[in-house]
């Protein structure tokens, strides 16, 4: 009787044995879950296309997000230019001029480097529709500024009379308004420059 007992004790023993060897060999064998880290969205903003970018560079992407900011009360408009350039509004004319020089510029006392772009306002030119040089049918374009239809034409040809050059013009409440480079032959840089104010041009009243 003790025999028999002893033999089936024996054989508990082996079969729990032989069930955790089967156990550490099953779980060794068993492909581990990794545990992926949350990284942070601190300081950085979802897009449409579910990628992200930092503050940074979100406000890097507008070139004009520092920029000064003029207006014109009486005639109800205003725009946006550069920090580092200057106002200036001669007296007694409906001109408004965005130059790197403050105050007056002659040709005697201009910069080599000097840019200068200007926005007349309630323009009364009837003769000529681009007021420095004619502008063919391949420099024109259509556009809009201020939320307003608006006539564009630019030349791109260094060695022409323009030099690189913009202007546009358009109106709003029968009062029209013309926006230029320099009449001297512009550069690529004032063109440029035109185009982003002309792009924050808005119409307040």
């Amino acid at each position: 009787m003790n025999k028999q007992i002893s033999t089936w004790i024996g054989i508990a023993i082996v079969a729990v044995v032989g069930l955790a060897v089967a156990a550490v060999v099953w779980f060794g064998q068993k492909p581990q879950t990794q545990v992926q880290p949350v990284q942070s969205m601190a300081g950085k903003i979802p897009t449409s296309q579910n990628q992200t970018v930092t503050n940074d560079q979100a406000i890097k992407t507008d070139k004009t997000a520092d920029w000064k900011i003029y207006t014109n009360s009486k005639y109800g408009f205003s725009f946006n230019y550069p920090k580092e350039l200057f106002i200036y509004e001669p007296v007694g004319e409906k001109r408004v001029y965005v130059q790197s020089t403050k105050g007056v510029v002659t040709k005697d006392t201009m910069p080599s480097d000097f840019k200068i772009i200007w926005i007349a306002y309630d323009y009364n030119n009837k003769t000529e529709p681009f007021a420095f040089f004619p502008c063919n049918s391949d420099k024109k374009y259509k556009g809009t500024v201020g939320g307003v239809p608006a006539d564009y034409c630019e030349s791109t040809d260094s060695h022409s009379d323009a030099g690189f050059s913009l202007e546009a013009l358009w109106s709003k409440n029968g009062i029209k308004y013309w926006a230029t480079t320099s009449a001297e032959g512009g550069s690529k840089d004032e063109v440029e420059l035109l185009k982003q104010i002309l792009a924050t041009f808005t119409f307040t009243k």
